[in-house]
């Protein structure tokens, strides 16, 4: 079962770009499995924390108080909500790049370290991690 929706247009800002569930891609990157790979893995940690989210407004439900079961109504948007924190962004960044290079035959992987360094780490310190 597919868990995400691609879609492919020309002139885009960035090569790919999640929302939701759902993927678009620059029509020039067609054939990249390294970015879709990437994307996707974004998505997947989107539904990781919708899960999570639902299952702890559950929890508040049946422990607390039934009205914490409107937490449920935000977990569309928790995964995006924290990836505004810096360190977590890193994080998810980092998960989404090791996972590109692994599928995608990349000569180099100076993109990926150049993308780091725009999220926050330092150069050598993303060379380090991304190995």
């Amino acid at each position: 079962m597919k868990l995400y929706s691609v879609k492919y247009k020309a002139a885009r800002k960035s090569p790919g770009n999640q929302k939701f569930w759902r993927i678009t891609i620059d029509s020039k990157y067609k054939g990249d499995i390294g970015l879709l790979t990437h994307e996707v893995r974004h998505v997947l940690h989107w539904w990781a924390f919708v899960a999570l989210t639902l299952a702890l407004a559950g929890a508040l439900v049946l422990l607390v108080a039934p009205a914490y079961g409107l937490i449920a109504v935000a977990a569309p948007w928790t995964y995006h909500w924290s990836y505004r924190v810096k360190a977590l962004r890193i994080l998810f960044e980092l998960d989404c790049y090791r996972a590109q290079l692994r599928a995608g035959s990349y000569v180099s992987d100076e993109f990926a370290v150049k993308a780091m360094v725009g999220h926050g780490m330092s150069a050598s310190a993303a060379r380090d991690a991304l190995e």
